[in-house]
């Protein structure tokens, strides 16, 4: 997704997820190897940034993964790639 359009996707995801509801989702960090590769930029993340998404829940699980390791296809490929479970407290 493009970083201009991040934003107002993120506002609609959290304004429409009630109380109790449950977010699960993928997150590409600023390491990836695909995070400048394409002709229209995506949007990259730090821990930092992700975590300030996520101030009215709670966080379940959280994960980083920052690695060296290979597509489907078999291709090199760097991984920066966030995975989080969290529940909107507010």
């Amino acid at each position: 997704m493009e970083p201009e359009q991040f934003q107002s996707v993120w506002t609609a995801i959290d304004d429409n997820l009630v109380k109790g509801g449950v977010f699960a989702g993928d997150f590409m960090g600023k390491n990836d190897s695909w995070a400048n590769n394409f002709y229209t930029p995506l949007t990259t993340l730090t821990k930092e940034e992700l975590l300030s998404l996520f101030s009215n829940f709670e966080i379940i699980e959280f994960n980083e993964r920052d690695a060296d390791g290979t597509t489907m296809v078999e291709e090199s490929k760097h991984w920066h790639i966030y995975s989080v479970v969290a529940v909107k407290r507010t």
